[in-house]
């Protein structure tokens, strides 16, 4: 799909992006960034036309397991949660020690009908997520992700 003339993927229907790396088990680096930009439209239009809002959640998950299942006690996982529709991000880390920190952000000023740039920082343990060059998410003390998985539901 394009936008404004450029390229773009357009994430529907629980979809799921993996970038294809020759070991889909373990892929990322100690040290590594991420950055993308994304589209959201407009929501005001279509809110009052239909009544729905046009947005779902879009994640961003860690495994540093080997399969990526939630059920396993020794692994930790980072979740990364953009809310559109509610104006919030939540972002929540466990490690397999049941080490738990959530952290959350109300009432987010995303750019509705432009491009957003997202930045992620992983330095050996800490984790830093960015929009638009304001940070939003700082975790100091976590594992090192094995390899990630890019969704919308």
């Amino acid at each position: 799909m394009r936008i404004d003339g450029e390229n773009a993927i357009m994430l529907l229907d629980d979809a799921r992006l993996v970038p294809f790396m020759e070991d889909q088990q373990r892929f990322l680096p100690d040290v590594f960034t991420l950055e993308f930009d994304f589209y959201l439209h407009s929501w005001d239009d279509d809110f009052y036309e239909t009544g729905e809002y046009p947005y779902s959640d879009y994640m961003l998950f860690f495994f540093n397991d080997r399969n990526g299942e939630y059920d396993i006690t020794n692994m930790e996982i980072l979740e990364f949660n953009m809310d559109p529709k509610g104006k919030m991000i939540a972002c929540y880390y466990q490690s397999g020690s049941y080490d738990r920190r959530d952290a959350s952000v109300d009432e987010v000023d995303f750019n509705y009908g432009g491009w957003s740039h997202f930045a992620l920082s992983f330095n050996k343990r800490a984790l830093k997520i960015y929009i638009d060059g304001v940070r939003i998410i700082n975790l100091p003390n976590m594992a090192a992700p094995q390899r990630l998985v890019l969704g919308q539901g």
